[in-house]
């Protein structure tokens, strides 16, 4: 079992390590429709509202999902190894 978790890591963090390095781009190579965002410091916004209040919330219900699917078997590890050293 932790070979094949250790194994996974190694191969997430070089996958990530090789899409993160910088591809040489052309001087033209620019998003089509960047430019009309609506102003020149304008974010973009999605249902009328910033993008970065919905990344901020989708990372805030990621961290409450990971914690209430991890919370139980940790609390219930912590209980067992708190009865076995009181016994």
């Amino acid at each position: 079992m932790r070979v094949t978790i250790v194994s996974m890591l190694l191969v997430f963090v070089a996958a990530i390590a090789i899409a993160q390095r910088q591809q040489p781009q052309p001087p033209n190579a620019v998003a089509h429709g960047s430019e009309k965002v609506g102003g020149p410091h304008e974010a973009p916004k999605f249902l009328g509202l910033p993008s970065w209040i919905w990344k901020l919330a989708n990372m805030i219900a990621f961290i409450a999902f990971l914690g209430w699917l991890i919370g139980g078997p940790v609390k219930r590890a912590l209980a067992a190894r708190h009865d076995e050293i009181q016994k």
